[in-house]
């Protein structure tokens, strides 16, 4: 974000760009990557670049796959920083199969587990409405050949081909990456209307946990304490003085806790995080190239 003081001719100008505007104005809503131009102390007009232009028929397409490996290894660390053990990295700048492949190593080298979800925009194409990029099947084949023959759950060879339409529920076997499976992601519009619910503490703690499982076709493996899963647990310091004194421990955790809170992290039993800072070989480097690539790419769009 940038806050840039305008000057001379409009003294009492600020402008703040490049942000998630929350404006709490039903009229206005969010706007991503919005701007708020504030004279003579109030806010007369806010824009919106939008996702689209801004990022995936923009600066995504400058993207190389060391920059797609960088930050695909960042965002896994920090996810386990935070205590999220599984994700579902829906992978939507894959313009080359090399794209495809540092994504998916950024994955396997931060020790996450999660499903890998093949996206767009894929290769150059003369088809208006093209299906998905051929090279899912070779990242498939090469990469994920555990139920290439069989069909897989779900019916995988189905959702292997391109031209077909998947959710987060369709995936192929671990393959060769043990916590790592493939699906294949939805390409188009994929949002749909949430009707509000009334939700207790716990449910919101379910959702984050068990209830993302089932939908990444993991409850089998983790998503609960339950003897006999794999070992991912978050372990939480609940001590500090922003969460001592709610009483309920679920409550604590919904409501209050954050990334600094997060003590203690295993995935499969091996420790991600220990005593407050990220473990592992590959930690000190995923920050430095995270820096590279964004001083990269901040110099290449100016």
């Amino acid at each position: 974000m940038t806050i840039r003081e305008e000057e001379p001719a409009m003294p009492n100008e600020i402008l703040i760009t490049g942000g998630y505007v929350v404006t709490f104005d039903d009229a206005l809503g969010d706007v991503p990557g919005g701007d708020v131009r504030v004279l003579d102390g109030v806010t007369p007009q806010m824009t919106g670049y939008g996702y689209g232009p801004a990022v995936l028929t923009g600066i995504s397409l400058k993207h190389t796959p060391a920059d797609i490996y960088a930050g695909t290894l960042w965002g896994a660390l920090q996810a386990l920083d935070a205590g999220i053990t599984t994700i579902g990295d829906w992978a939507h700048a894959l313009q080359s199969a090399d794209h495809a492949d540092a994504d998916l190593r950024g994955l396997r080298e931060s020790g996450i587990r999660g499903v890998f979800f093949y996206g767009g925009p894929g290769p150059a194409s003369t088809d208006p409405n093209p299906p998905h990029p051929l090279d899912a099947r070779r990242m498939r084949d090469e990469q994920f050949p555990a139920d290439s023959d069989t069909g897989g759950p779900g019916g995988h060879r189905a959702h292997g081909e391109p031209g077909t339409h998947a959710g987060p529920g369709a995936h192929a076997g671990p393959g060769k990456h043990g916590r790592l499976r493939m699906g294949m992601a939805l390409r188009g519009p994929c949002f749909t209307m949430v009707h509000e619910v009334a939700l207790h503490q716990r449910d919101m703690l379910r959702l984050a946990t068990l209830s993302g499982a089932e939908v990444l076709g993991l409850a089998d493996q983790t998503g609960s304490l339950t003897p006999g899963k794999q070992a991912d647990i978050a372990v939480v310091d609940l001590r500090s003085p922003h969460l001592d004194g709610f009483g309920d421990p679920v409550a604590m955790l919904g409501l209050g806790a954050g990334p600094a809170d997060v003590e203690t992290v295993l995935v499969g039993g091996e420790f991600a995080k220990r005593d407050g800072v990220l473990a592992g070989p590959h930690a000190t480097e995923a920050r430095a190239l995270m820096h590279e690539t964004q001083d990269r790419l901040r110099a290449t769009i100016g």
